[in-house]
This record gives structure tokens, sequence and C-alpha cells, in this order.
């Protein structure tokens, strides 16, 4: 079962800004935004395979992001500047069972350590607390990756245990 439908089908005309960004659904004409993105990088992984990736390999597993978006199983977002439509980060968010929300994220090599997944991941955090209200919304990180740890931090998201070797970190508010 997937998370409300109606909500993810919002999320494809939905725009959110987070301090000089903006957010919003990635659907396969962006094709070209992704490989460019994610050219120099090795953690943008949406799919199974790494990139770099070919225009249609990255069509192609947006189209299958916009049918899991249709189905109300996962949303995946692009970030971009207010005044540019450079991609420079993508998050994706997705049901892993009733109530409880996986969110990932990603930024290009050349505009990381400028806070970008910190505040995209925030605003998107309060996006899906604000609309879909799950019991649980967690972001998996890997043990060594220090940055993206701070980053969940920055977030408002807090260690609660281990996954297959990674870090899970739940979102938590005061």
């Amino acid at each position: 079962m997937g998370c409300d439908i109606a909500v993810m089908l919002l999320a494809s005309t939905t725009s959110i800004a987070a301090d000089g960004l903006v957010l919003r659904v990635l659907h396969a004409g962006d094709a070209q935004a992704v490989v460019e993105a994610t050219l120099e990088c090795d953690d943008a992984v949406w799919v199974p395979q790494h990139p770099p990736y070919a225009v249609a390999e990255a069509r192609e597993f947006l189209a299958e992001y916009d049918r899991r978006r249709e189905r109300g199983e996962a949303v995946s977002f692009g970030v971009f500047g207010s005044d540019s439509e450079m991609l420079l980060a993508g998050l994706v968010v997705q049901q892993a069972a009733p109530g409880d929300v996986e969110l990932a994220y990603w930024v290009r090599p050349d505009y990381r350590g400028r806070g970008i997944a910190a505040r995209s991941l925030d605003a998107l955090s309060d996006w899906v607390e604000s609309r879909l209200g799950p019991h649980r919304l967690w972001v998996e990180v890997a043990r060594s990756n220090q940055a993206s740890l701070r980053t969940a931090a920055n977030a408002g998201y807090r260690p609660s245990g281990m996954k297959g070797g990674k870090v899970v970190l739940v979102r938590t508010r005061p």
C-alpha cells in the first residue's frame, strides 16, 4: 500500500522553497540535467546502476519514478538554484512500510559543502511531515560518510540504529 496517492500526485505540481533553493519533482524530461549533474558523482544512486548515466537510462528511471509517484509509492525531487535551471541535487521520498517514510539525497560534487543538502532535506522533511504525517521519517547513511551524517543532523535527524551496515537516522523535532 502506498502513501496518500493524492499527496504524491500533488507533489508533481509542488514547488518547495528552501532558502535560495527550489525543489520540484523530476520527470523524464529532466534526463539530460540528471546526466550532467551526476557525471562526476559516485553516490547518486536511485536505481541499481551507478552513475554516470546515459540519457536513455536517466529518462527510463525518471519515468519509473513518475509511475511510482502515480501509485503513491515514491517521488523524486530535483534541487535547483532559485534563479537557475541547473540541477544541484536530488532527493527521493519513498514509503518503506505504511507510515514509515525514507528520504535519500545526493548533491552534485562541485556544489557540495554549501549546505544544499541540509537545506533541501530539512525543507522536504517539513513538506513530508505536513502532507503525509508519517509515524517515522528516516534516512540511511554509510557510517563512513561524515558529511552526510552532519547533513542529516543539521536537518533534525538523530541516529536510531543500524541497517545493513548503514546508520539509520530518524527525524526528531522538539
